[in-house]
């Protein structure tokens, strides 16, 4: 009866060695497809030209010409303390 036992847990575990390595080969297999699925995507890519103003318009909440009118006083201020630019004095 032991004999019998016994040989009966090893056709079992047998048995399940033999289902384990079966799904190793699947999953390999599995695994091979779909890198070569991975490889072969085909696809395409559309490019549409988008300028710096373009960028500034959409992004700013302020209009970039109003943002442009009031940096130029804060820049002429900035330069003309920094005596870079010179005083420029009109006479009547």
């Amino acid at each position: 009866a032991e004999k019998a036992s016994f040989t009966h847990q090893k056709n079992n575990l047998t048995n399940q060695i033999l289902g384990s390595n079966k799904d190793l080969e699947v999953i390999k297999k599995d695994d091979v497809n779909l890198n070569d699925n991975l490889e072969t995507v085909n696809g395409s890519i559309q490019m549409n030209w988008v300028s710096l103003w373009e960028l500034a318009t959409v992004f700013s909440p302020i209009h970039p010409i109003i943002l442009i009118l009031l940096l130029i006083p804060l820049i002429w201020f900035i330069f003309r303390k920094l005596k870079i630019i010179p005083l420029v004095v009109f006479h009547w």
